[in-house]
């Protein structure tokens, strides 16, 4: 504890060093010291002013090569890098492709037609009174109308499309980390190192081992955003499952469920709340990528948003830049009363199609 004088002047207590006037005057010294021997030494070499560029570590040619080399001859005998990362980049294609076509491109090749805006704008207001009540379906409902009556609904459904796709990919292995965390000490403490990278890393810095790996394209733009919106859900699973109350997972045991059952039955239903704070996290950074992964090749709001912004085009860009926020408020809202939505618990005896 801190004591003073009668004086009011403050005195050195018992187990707590306080440093003297004495150690104050000798940092000013030394500081005054440096100031004023920097400058002559800069007159006598160039180490203060700039360090030599023949010291200089060559590190950035050492990155270029190696992602030279990791992008296009990496692997394990034939089985290249490059090849699993086209794979799986048309894997994912794929589902983009259906989920463009049905909102607004339409499948030719299978004979179907894109969903008119009129039925999007009333489903998604629907889905909003279902959730939240009038003034949620209200939103929605102006948001629609506002992307419609600018004009910018192609650009909004491409940029709609990427979340659809983005955002199940991102919480599914958000999930299965989480789990995987919660399961294994060593996991959680490998997990925790690569989480706090990961969220400490700029935007832009994502971009480049998506580009070496998967080239330019809404797909690479896709596997960005992936891995920029996984980490906020892995967090919310193993935070979830680490505060499921005790007595409830007893209550499992006592009912002889297997450690299988105690997680999908008990620990994940108890935590439901928290899984779907995730799930609007995975939304928010979904479309915070939005402009971001245009730099790859994304089409939608963002490409024009930038494009705009490069033109100095401020009306268009305004109105853009509205859009792409509307269309994250409706999609935060919509997360949020989903997961403060109460369950609704129904006999498993009843047909699959029945309960849910």
């Amino acid at each position: 504890m801190s004591a003073t004088t009668q004086g009011g002047a403050p005195r050195e207590t018992e187990g707590l060093a306080v440093p003297g006037p004495g150690s104050l005057v000798w940092c000013l010294l030394a500081v005054i010291a440096i100031g004023v021997l920097a400058p002559w030494a800069a007159e006598r070499s160039g180490l203060v002013m700039m360090w030599p560029q023949d010291w200089q570590i060559p590190i950035q040619q050492w990155i270029t090569g190696f992602f030279k080399w990791f992008g296009n001859d990496a692997g394990i005998g034939p089985l290249k890098v490059r090849d699993i990362s086209r794979a799986v980049s048309a894997a994912l294609e794929v589902p983009l492709e259906v989920t463009e076509g049905i909102l607004f491109r339409g499948l030719p090749d299978w004979g179907v037609a894109a969903l008119p805006w009129l039925a999007v704008v009333a489903g998604t207001t629907l889905l909003g009174h279902w959730l939240g009540g009038h003034k949620l379906a209200l939103l929605c409902a102006l948001s629609g109308l506002y992307i419609a009556v600018f004009g910018l609904w192609a650009d909004a459904m491409r940029t709609l499309a990427i979340v659809l796709v983005s955002v199940p990919v991102a919480a599914l292995s958000g999930l299965a980390l989480g789990i995987w965390a919660t399961r294994s000490k060593r996991a959680a403490r490998a997990l925790g190192v690569v989480f706090d990278v990961m969220q400490a890393t700029p935007h832009m810095a994502y971009l480049v081992p998506v580009v070496v790996l998967f080239g330019f394209g809404q797909v690479p733009a896709m596997m960005a955003t992936v891995i920029f919106a996984m980490p906020p859900m892995a967090r919310c699973v193993i935070l979830g499952i680490a505060t499921v109350p005790p007595d409830i997972i007893e209550a499992g045991r006592m009912s002889g469920a297997t450690r299988r059952q105690l997680l999908w039955k008990v620990e994940i239903p108890a935590a439901h709340q928290t899984l779907m704070l995730g799930l609007n996290q995975v939304v928010m950074q979904t479309l915070a990528m939005a402009v971001i992964a245009s730099l790859v090749g994304a089409s939608g709001l963002g490409q024009k948003l930038l494009f705009s912004l490069q033109q100095l085009y401020i009306g268009k860009a305004m109105e853009q830049g509205i859009a792409i926020v509307l269309i994250a408020v409706v999609l935060d809202r919509l997360t949020q009363a989903w997961a403060y939505r109460t369950p609704h618990y129904v006999a498993t005896v009843q047909p699959w199609w029945q309960r849910h």
